[in-house]
């Protein structure tokens, strides 16, 4: 029940990751760059290196916000009447949380079309992960179980095909 859902998720998102890098070779020629740098050439990457891969940590989180493989996050129900941006919303309502329409806010993403990695740094040129406010895995309680394992999984599998 985890490893399937965990695996074919990884794939399909490694796959839209590579038909990006190829509409953006740029990006491709900065992951390379870093990988030379921090790897080198006699070795293939590690769960260790990762945390030096800044430009590779931030070009996955974009791909996981651009294309969001789970349109929606898991179901909640109001547990009492309340009203949100002037809608009334009874008890009991079922409520879904629409994560394309969160990864696509232009007030949060300026030009959330636009594949640009870059926009996880801070003005110091680190990634700040304070700027990634998508939630491809969802949230909370509900966070998705594979989360850790598909961005390990996406990590290693991309810092060695750059």
């Amino acid at each position: 029940d985890f490893f399937f859902p965990a695996i074919s998720g990884a794939t399909t998102q490694l796959a839209l990751l590579l038909e990006r890098l190829l509409l953006n070779p740029h990006v491709l020629a900065k992951m390379q760059a870093e990988i030379d740098d921090v790897v080198g050439h006699g070795r293939l990457p590690t769960l260790d290196d990762r945390i030096k891969l800044s430009y590779i940590e931030a070009t996955l989180r974009k791909s996981l916000r651009i294309d969001t493989l789970v349109p929606s996050g898991m179901p909640h129900v109001a547990l009492h009447d309340t009203t949100l941006r002037g809608y009334d919303i009874p008890k009991g309502t079922l409520l879904m949380l629409g994560l394309t329409d969160i990864h696509n806010q232009r007030d949060v993403w300026g030009d959330p079309e636009v594949f640009r990695p870059e926009r996880f740094f801070d003005s110091n040129g680190r990634l700040s992960l304070a700027k990634d406010v998508s939630v491809p895995f969802g949230a909370g309680k509900r966070l998705c179980a594979g989360e850790t394992f598909a961005r390990n999984t996406m990590s290693l599998v991309v810092a060695a095909l750059a």
